[in-house]
């Protein structure tokens, strides 16, 4: 997932090319890994600071307004009510460890393919 148009190209109206929802700390610490924007294979954890954890720890960047991802930094800005408060719930480990339990009960429930009927995509965007 490519998300270094948050630092390079966010804007047509330099000098504020940067998104302005990023913390500016945070993205000056991108920018040291992703110098180079034609540069595709550099890799980064999601969540800085516990991502060799299974925590809640991704909300409380999430917070800080350290997502490295578009789309999870709008639940804050542009998400409703509803997406904000969910936020700030799953700041809870317990309470995030309970709900991801029970999305992966729903998952189950949707009759995943497998054997031949199925199979792991090699890249996300395109199927084998």
């Amino acid at each position: 997932y490519n998300f270094d148009f948050r630092l390079w190209n966010f804007t047509s109206n330099p000098p504020s090319n940067q998104d302005p929802r990023l913390e500016k700390n945070y993205a000056e610490y991108l920018k040291g890994f992703c110098y180079d924007p034609e540069n595709t294979k550099t890799t980064l954890p999601m969540d800085p600071g516990s991502h060799r954890s299974f925590d809640s720890h991704y909300y409380v960047n999430l917070k800080k307004h350290k997502a490295l991802f578009y789309s999870d930094s709008q639940l804050l800005s542009n998400g409703t009510k509803f997406a904000r408060e969910t936020v700030d719930e799953l700041l809870d480990t317990v309470k995030f460890l309970q709900e991801f339990a029970v999305s992966m009960q729903r998952l189950n429930a949707i009759d995943v393919k497998t054997g031949s009927d199925g199979g792991i995509r090699k890249r996300c965007c395109f199927v084998n």
